[in-house]
């Protein structure tokens, strides 16, 4: 429970903070006010990537088309809000621009469409690979969540693009002026007043020889090839692919050619080569009914559309 004057010195700050006459707060107090900067944990969460809600712009770490960065450094917190309204991974997002429309998101509307699927984001025609990692305070409280956005799909090139981070709004007190015909954009005080601990997020080792087992798609079953026994095999290693087909008549194959190849990885995508794909393992039951580490590959990273996936299964030998 808080004292008395801890509740009087944050409302002190609060009002500081503001400078106004008349506020309203809408948001909820998390933190103690405390003579020591804190330090806060940032933990990733697969089941938590929801992507709804209210998010502010809070820096840029890259600056190509869609980033200025004379900007960035006087931005502040309720400059830029995207507000991402939907359900099941799909719905609207709204965009509310205060500070340099033309300058800092130069090339994204007001309104867009917006899907998720994985770790990418489609904002109409517009691509992001996304994170979303949450804020802990030094007692486990959840105090906010930060969305990572990076517009560059290729993640053969180290640092390419712009990288936009936002965090959410229950992470700040909102404060406008309420009277009839003033300004209505809010000012914000933070609740995080320290060193946020970046996440660390652990990856699945892929290393070694997997078989294709299996080819799905949205087509007839005679369009699809039969694979048996290990008649194509694929062994990572060192960020390099080497794949050996000892079949080579195998109807309607459309695995890759015998060679080597390099490889990158970047959460659920896998890039060979130029070409990309969706990529996870699971620990699946084969045709034999036994437990086996599967790799599976998926091609189809258009998020606003449906059924033009391919999917590669891969049994590890």
């Amino acid at each position: 429970m808080k004292t008395s004057a801890q509740l009087v010195i944050a409302c002190i700050l609060l009002l500081s903070a503001c400078n106004i006459n008349k506020t309203s707060i809408n948001t909820t107090k998390k933190t103690i006010v405390s003579n020591t900067e804190p330090s806060y944990d940032s933990k990733f969460n697969p089941a938590e990537q929801n992507i709804e809600g209210d998010w502010t712009l809070i820096g840029v770490d890259s600056y190509r088309s869609i980033a200025n960065a004379e900007k960035e450094a006087g931005l502040t917190p309720g400059d830029v809000i995207w507000n991402f309204v939907g359900e099941n991974g799909m719905g609207t997002l709204h965009i509310r621009n205060y500070a340099a429309p033309s300058e800092l998101i130069e090339e994204l509307p007001n309104k867009m469409n917006f899907w998720t699927e994985d770790c990418l984001l489609q904002l109409d025609e517009q691509k992001y690979i996304y994170k979303i990692t949450e804020i802990f305070d030094e007692d486990g409280n959840r105090l906010a969540r930060e969305l990572t956005l990076r517009n560059n799909l290729d993640i053969s090139i180290p640092d390419g693009g712009a990288t936009l981070r936002f965090r959410s709004l229950d992470a700040y007190w909102a404060c406008g002026t309420i009277n009839e015909g003033s300004n209505a954009r809010p000012q914000w005080a933070s609740l995080i007043n320290g060193i946020v601990v970046q996440a660390y997020i652990p990856e699945d080792n892929i290393e070694g020889k997997f078989k294709l087992i299996e080819y799905q798609a949205f087509a007839p079953d005679e369009y699809l090839p039969q694979y048996n026994g290990e008649d194509i095999v694929w062994e990572f290693k060192n960020h390099t692919l080497k794949v050996y087909k000892e079949n080579k008549e195998i109807n309607n194959d459309y695995s890759l050619e015998s060679g080597e190849y390099q490889v990158w990885k970047d959460r659920c995508l896998m890039q060979i080569d130029k070409d990309i794909y969706y990529w996870e393992l699971q620990d699946l039951e084969n045709k034999n009914g036994k437990k086996k580490t599967m790799l599976i590959l998926n091609s189809g990273t258009e998020p606003g559309i449906a059924d033009e996936e391919q999917y590669y299964y891969f049994e590890r030998v």
